[in-house]
């Protein structure tokens, strides 16, 4: 039984009909793919762009290229740090899993997000990383 619901509250909840539940899935899974997909998409023409344009400077090409690398490892950051243990969350709630452990990592995990953004920050952004070898 889950915690805090009624047998009858528990039943008006969509996700546990296992039909919805089932679509409901699908289509978070494909809309993740397509937004992935066009994630790469767009990733791959900035990528050509940047290679192909003539009119900029090498080194404004490669500082373009860097700053386009660290906005995709932010990004990266987030998936992981965030979007996965919201999904373990999900998935505890959904097939009612007794431990509670799991979501005790995952909250872990998501209050790391900050700090660990913070330091991808400064060691990613050579101006910043500049600031604190000066302060140290």
């Amino acid at each position: 039984k889950l915690r805090g619901f009624s047998h009858s509250e528990r039943v008006s909840l969509a996700c546990y009909d296992m039909a919805k539940f089932k679509i409901y899935l699908i289509c978070v899974c494909f809309t993740c793919g397509i937004c992935l997909l066009l994630l790469l998409l767009i990733c791959y023409h900035i990528f050509h762009v940047l290679s192909s344009h003539r009119f900029i400077s090498d080194r404004t090409r490669e500082y373009h290229k860097s700053m386009t690398r660290s906005l995709i490892i932010q990004s990266s950051l987030m998936g992981v740090n965030v979007i996965g243990p919201l999904f373990v969350y999900f998935v505890q709630f959904s097939f009612e899993f007794r431990s509670d452990m799991y979501s005790l990592i995952a909250f872990e995990v998501i209050t790391t997000y900050s700090a660990i953004f913070g330091v991808l920050l400064v060691l990613q952004t050579p101006s910043y990383r500049e600031g604190v070898r000066v302060l140290f």
